[in-house]
C-alpha cells in the first residue's frame, strides 16, 4: 500500500508541475501580459511603468521562478482588476461551487444509479431501450442550450423558478439540475453493465437457490459489489463539476469559481487567470488521488497490481 501511495502521489505532483509550466508559459506566450491588462491607448511610459510593477521586466525564467516561490507560500499573487489578493477572490467563490458540485453530483449520482439498475433487471426490454436513449441523449446533450430551454419554460414562462443568482434553494435548483444531466447518464451507463455482471455470477444463482427475494439479492449483494466502480466514478464526477461548470456558473450568474475565471478573461486578469487555474486544477488532483486511494482501499486487487 506505502508504494502504490508513493507512485499515485509522484505521478500526481507531476501531473501539478507539468500543469503549472504549461498555464504560466500559456499566459505569457498568447500575447504580452501588460499590453492585454492595459487599454489600446496606453503610451510606452505607461507599458513600461507596469512591467516594473508586476516585475514583467524581468526575464521569463526569472518570472517563472519567483511566482513557484510565492505558490508555495500560498502566495498567488494580486488581482490587476481588484488589487486584493487572488486567493482571497479565489476563497470567497470556492463555497459556492462546492454547493452546487455537491449538489449536482448527489442528483446524478441517486437518479443515475436507479436509471441504470431498472435497465439491468430486465435487459433488452422496453424500459431498458427507453434508458438507454434517455441516458444517451443526456451524455451528448449541450449544456448551454438546455439551460436556456430551462430558463425560458421554467422560469420566464412558468415564472416557477429564479433565471439566476445565488441565495436560497430555489436558485439552486436549475444549475443542479444541468451539472448533474451529463453524469446522470454516465453513471447509469456504467451502472447498468456493471449489475448485469453482477447478477449473472455463480454466488447470485446460489442465493437465488437459498430462496432469498430479489430485492435482498439485488440491494445487498448485487449493487454492494457493484458499488466500487461506481462509486469511483462519482467521485471523478464531482472532481469534474468542480473543474468545468464555468458555463453554467456563467449562464446562471452563479457566483462560484468557474464564473469567476470568465470574469477574469473577460477583465484581462491575467494574473488570477493564472491563480485561479492552477487552484483549480490543483484541487481536482487532490481530489483524484483521494480517490484513487479509496479505490485502492476498497478493492485490494488495485494496490498489488
Amino acid at each position: 500500500m506505502r508504494r502504490y501511495l508513493f507512485n499515485r502521489m509522484l505521478h500526481q505532483l507531476g501531473s501539478l508541475a507539468a500543469l503549472i509550466v504549461v498555464v504560466f508559459l500559456v499566459t505569457h506566450l498568447i500575447g504580452d501580459p501588460v499590453r492585454l491588462m492595459l487599454p489600446d491607448w496606453a503610451t510606452d511610459d505607461m507599458i513600461q511603468a507596469t512591467r516594473q510593477k508586476y516585475g514583467l521586466d524581468a526575464p521569463l525564467y526569472v518570472q517563472f521562478f519567483r511566482y513557484v516561490a510565492g505558490l508555495f507560500r500560498l502566495d498567488f499573487g494580486m488581482s490587476i482588476k481588484s488589487n486584493v489578493p487572488n486567493l482571497d477572490l479565489i476563497l470567497s467563490r470556492l463555497p459556492a461551487t462546492f454547493i452546487l458540485a455537491i449538489v449536482g453530483t448527489a442528483l446524478a449520482a441517486s437518479v443515475g444509479v436507479l436509471l441504470g439498475t431498472l435497465a439491468a433487471l430486465k435487459p433488452s426490454s422496453i424500459i431498458d431501450r427507453i434508458i438507454t436513449l434517455l441516458t444517451s441523449m443526456a451524455v451528448t446533450s449541450l449544456d448551454f442550450w438546455i439551460a436556456m430551454i430551462l430558463i425560458f419554460f421554467v422560469s420566464v414562462q412558468l415564472r416557477l423558478l429564479p433565471t439566476s443568482g445565488y441565495g436560497d434553494i430555489k436558485h439552486l435548483v436549475l444549475p443542479a439540475i444541468i451539472v448533474a444531466l451529463r453524469p446522470m447518464g454516465r453513471i447509469a451507463q456504467v451502472t447498468r453493465p456493471a449489475v448485469i455482471n453482477e447478477l449473472q455470477k455463480y454466488y447470485i444463482v446460489a442465493l437465488r437457490a437459498r430462496g432469498l427475494r430479489e430485492a435482498r439479492i439485488l440491494v445487498l449483494h448485487a449493487a454492494r459489489n457493484a458499488g466500487i466502480v461506481l462509486l469511483t466514478l462519482t467521485g471523478y464526477e464531482f472532481a469534474h463539476m468542480l473543474n468545468g461548470s464555468a458555463i453554467i456558473e456563467t449562464v446562471f450568474a452563479w457566483p462560484g469559481l468557474g464564473f469567476l475565471l470568465v470574469q477574469a478573461i473577460y477583465d484581462r486578469d491575467w494574473t488570477l487567470i493564472l491563480s485561479a487555474t492552477i487552484f483549480v486544477a490543483s484541487m481536482v488532483i487532490i481530489l483524484n488521488l483521494l480517490i484513487d486511494l479509496a479505490y485502492a482501499w476498497l478493492d485490494p486487487r488495485v494496490r498489488y497490481a
